[in-house]
């Protein structure tokens, strides 16, 4: 879940005691070189994506693939992303 912008979508909408859980029980693999491995800074991106209602995956999980999930799981370009959250 940490590793995908739908993953990290699903998990800042999650109440703050299944985030905390969550980061207690999984292991924050390196999958790329933009991987989060840092619970500190998966935090500050669920917090970041809470804000703004979508999650890029930033190549994480897989090269050559960068997504944006918005709220609702929706899968957007970046561009359409900026002109879905503009429209809030």
């Amino acid at each position: 879940m940490y590793c995908t912008g739908v993953g990290k979508a699903l998990l800042a909408f999650q109440p703050d005691s299944y985030i905390d859980g969550y980061l207690e029980r999984v292991t924050l693999a390196r999958r790329t070189k933009n991987t989060i491995t840092d619970k500190e800074q998966l935090r500050k991106e669920i917090q970041w994506i809470r804000e703004h209602g979508y999650a890029y995956d930033r190549i994480e999980q897989e090269k050559h693939k960068v997504h944006c999930r918005t709220h609702t799981g929706q899968s957007r370009s970046r561009e359409a992303c900026r002109q879905y959250c503009r429209a809030f």
